[in-house]
This record gives structure tokens, sequence and C-alpha cells, in this order.
């Protein structure tokens, strides 16, 4: 199976980025010592600490895979350009129709981008060198 671009699902991928494992969640998700940090609204935590019995939140893989496009968005640290470009991915694939969908997936990308920009520490070309 070939990879995908992991903001857009884009092909042909040519960077991979690192980040520091990160999921997405609420307090009342992980243990009672974990800590819960929030950005722009949305809770996540920076561990595996989801609680085993009430942790419905969604970690994070610590590799992420991007595109030329999504890559110079990503380096410039340009969250609002990413975003947009994704979006109009979507669009263009006839994935958000649905005006509802649209402002959902929004909110939903804005706030992962977030955190992922937060957590992110390195980058390296994809693939790998031989």
């Amino acid at each position: 199976m070939a990879a995908i671009c992991d903001f857009c699902s884009g092909s042909s991928p040519t960077v991979r980025y690192h980040t520091h494992p990160f999921g997405l969640t609420t307090s009342d998700q992980v243990f009672g010592d974990t800590p819960v940090y929030t950005i722009d609204g949305l809770q996540h935590v920076a561990t595996e600490d989801l609680h085993p019995d009430y942790g419905m939140g969604a970690m994070m893989s610590p590799e992420w895979l991007a595109c030329e496009g999504c890559s110079r968005w990503i380096d410039a640290r340009d969250l609002t350009g990413l975003l947009t470009h994704c979006l109009t991915q979507f669009r263009e694939a006839g994935l958000l129709a649905d005006p509802c969908r649209n402002e959902e997936m929004t909110a939903v990308y804005h706030h992962l981008f977030r955190a992922f920009f937060h957590y992110l520490r390195s980058r390296e070309p994809w693939p790998p060198s031989p």
C-alpha cells in the first residue's frame, strides 16, 4: 500500500515529521495525576496515560508523513495555511460537500493541527535514504 499524506491525504509524501506522542482526550479520560493541557479549548495529554476504563481519547502517532504542499505550510509554521490547504484538498475530493460537516471538520482539524505544531520536534526526508 502506498503511503499518503497524514494531513491532506494526498499521494507521494516527501517529508516525515516527528512529534512528542500526544493524545486528544478530556480530563475525565486519564489517570488523576496525568497532566492535561489545553490548546485552543481542546484538552490533550502528552503521554499515553489514557484511563483504561474511561479512555475514549485518541493517541496520535509521533510520526507524520506530509506531501510537498503540506510540508511548505508546516515548515512555515502556518496553521491557517495548512488548514486551508487541507480543507481545499478534501473539498476537491468530494469529502466536504455538506456545509455542516465542513464546519465540524474545520474545528476538528484546527485543534489537531494546533496540537501537532505544539508537539513538533523534527523533520526528515521521506522515504529515508537507503
